[in-house]
């Protein structure tokens, strides 16, 4: 398998599981132990006591194509191979790290779920792989409640949701809420009151989110505002910030209404083009993605669907408008006030400042 460094491992596991008959045991140890010559060169290099940059560079994408799960012997030699190269890091390292870590997730063995709270909590100084590596700890977990219905797993996200990290508890619902949509199930009612109170009042602005996609894409209701409101937004080009436009815009009001007025604020035209927001600042990230109806996009989230009060907005978050998917304008969209919704109240460009950047 090629190997793609911001592909969602759930995802991958999903597709995996449904390509067809899976192979026999007998298959398995057979390609794995012709495997392990790959995985001894990997112990090689990260254990030198000079490593060799030209060859951590490569040797991940050595290891990308075993397209098997691991046997059950070879479940804790890939999980210790994972901690020396995280810890000893290096050119290469989150090469080997992400595709030892798929090996790991795709076979879901029970006996990991050790393994993927201490990857959750595990952190390094300067280590930019920690994101990516909570990213897979939380699907491992994720997979294994869901799939393996393996109860430790899923208290043990219970637990993260209410960790005092808000990185943790963002990844631990949001991989638990995308593991019951991939794979159609359907969560306990404790579960769906979990995520409720998640989205209601987590104090992090991405929990909520995640909570929020969590239970709509469960067909469960989520927490809208009480009383309506009234969201002031500053929204700025980044290829050109100097101008800057202030939307206001009703708790009603929804995602397809703040494109237009966007539009309107930078006095652009709309065209054929499509559109994407994205809450949690990443373009094409469709964990939090929701697209206009010319974004070609399938599955996608509609705008036009989701209204200004579903999302858990809060003072100073800030989320990503793209225009143009070909094009790519990227546009920053802050959030600068939520107050109470006056009784005449009509969505504006309340002011433009600066000077207006051509439309390309």
């Amino acid at each position: 398998m090629p190997h793609d460094p911001d592909s969602d491992p759930l995802v991958d596991w999903y597709l995996y599981d449904n390509k067809g008959r899976p192979a026999s045991l007998k298959t398995i140890h057979s390609r794995y132990e012709q495997f392990r010559d790959r995985l001894d060169r990997v112990e090689q290099i990260w254990t030198a006591p000079e490593m060799s940059a030209s060859q951590s560079q490569w040797v991940g994408y050595d290891l990308a194509d075993y397209r098997y799960v691991l046997p059950p012997e070879g479940v804790e030699e890939v999980e210790e191979l994972v901690r020396l190269v995280a810890e000893k890091g290096g050119v290469g390292s989150g090469v080997v790290q992400d595709v030892l870590m798929d090996l790991l997730g795709r076979s879901a063995s029970p006996s990991s779920s050790a393994f993927w709270v201490e990857m959750m909590e595990y952190t390094r100084s300067r280590d930019k792989y920690t994101p990516r590596r909570r990213q897979f700890a939380a699907a491992g977990l994720a997979r294994l409640a869901v799939v393996k219905e393996c109860r430790p797993a899923l208290e043990t996200l219970l637990m993260l949701m209410g960790s005092g990290r808000p990185e943790v508890r963002v990844e631990a619902v949001r991989a638990l809420a995308r593991a019951y949509w991939l794979w159609d199930q359907t969560p306990s009612q404790g579960l769906v009151d979990a995520f409720f109170a998640v989205a209601a009042g987590d104090p992090e602005f991405l929990s909520r989110v995640a909570a929020r996609l969590g239970l709509a894409d469960c067909g469960q209701q989520i927490p809208a505002d009480e009383t309506p409101q009234r969201y002031a937004f500053s929204v700025k080009l980044r290829r050109d910030p100097r101008f800057s436009c202030r939307i206001e815009a009703g708790s009603e009001n929804t995602l397809d209404d703040l494109h237009r007025l966007i539009l309107e604020g930078f006095r652009w035209e709309a065209g054929d083009r499509g559109y994407g927001f994205f809450l949690n600042g990443r373009a094409w990230d469709d964990n939090t993605g929701f697209f206009g109806p010319l974004s070609g996009v399938e599955d996608a989230r509609p705008a036009s669907d989701w209204a200004l009060g579903d999302l858990g907005l809060a003072e100073r978050c800030t989320f990503l408008y793209l225009l143009d998917l070909r094009e790519c304008h990227e546009f920053d969209v802050k959030v600068t006030g939520i107050t109470l919704l006056p009784e005449r109240f009509e969505p504006r460009v309340a002011r433009r400042r600066g000077r207006l950047p051509k439309q390309c």
